[in-house]
């Protein structure tokens, strides 16, 4: 199952606008059973990331600096937290994309959601 959230910030369709801050967030949901995450934030268009932070079974991190694709797979047991977020700037229709997919140890169908921001 795939949830797609809507994104954040304004739309913008004329070219030369300022850039922009763009913070965006995935909601935190809790690890149904044991299994993997697959973590990923990037950019299209004109846009650059400045800060990741994703969970761990342990709490945060807070990675700083990524580079415009970004990726981490980490295992979790149940119960554990599931979130991502990114923040950094987008210029002329550039958008910042976070996603996860959870896959159970145990098979099924993966739990996905994504979510953008930008101009």
């Amino acid at each position: 199952m795939t949830q797609t959230f809507p994104a954040s910030g304004r739309d913008h369709s004329t070219c030369g606008d300022a850039e922009e801050a763009c913070p965006v967030t995935l909601p935190t949901i809790d690890a149904p059973a044991d299994g993997h995450v697959a973590y990923h934030a990037g950019v299209s268009g004109d846009a650059r990331l400045t800060a990741v932070t994703y969970a761990v079974p342990t709490g945060d991190v807070n990675v700083k600096s990524p580079p415009a694709s970004f990726s981490v797979d980490i295992d979790v047991t149940s119960g554990a937290p599931i979130t991502i977020a990114a923040v950094g700037a987008t210029h002329d229709g550039g958008r910042i994309i976070v996603s996860y997919e959870f896959t159970d140890a145990a098979g099924g169908e993966p739990i996905a959601a994504t979510t953008s921001c930008g101009q």
